[in-house]
């Protein structure tokens, strides 16, 4: 229960990338967006969360698409499948995300 007040329950995006650590904003310069969970089990630099903009097969348009990449020593887990450091999951509206390993 006490990670419950450390941890965000969302996360809203409002730039095209943000990461999620425990370290500082002002020690991680260049990331457009920093979100800090300070938790012993969040790594430094836990996972990166990127805006893309794909074209539709079908039509050609613009589609975004929000890719998540694990950059844990601990894991991260999309709908409880542990993504693997140096791996990426595209996010789709709905999904569970878990910095660590959920119940």
């Amino acid at each position: 229960e006490a990670v419950r007040g450390l941890a965000p329950t969302s996360i809203e995006l409002r730039e095209p990338r943000h990461a999620v650590g425990r370290l500082k904003e002002e020690k991680n310069r260049g990331t457009q967006g920093w979100v800090c969970i300070p938790l012993p089990y969040i790594s430094g630099r836990h996972c990166v969360i990127m805006a893309e903009e794909t074209s539709d097969q079908d039509t050609g348009d613009a589609a975004p698409r929000v890719v998540l990449k694990d950059e844990s020593s601990n894991g991260v887990y999309v709908n409880n499948r542990k993504i693997g450091k140096g791996s990426q999951a595209v996010l789709e509206n709905g999904c569970a995300v878990h910095l660590f390993l959920p119940k």
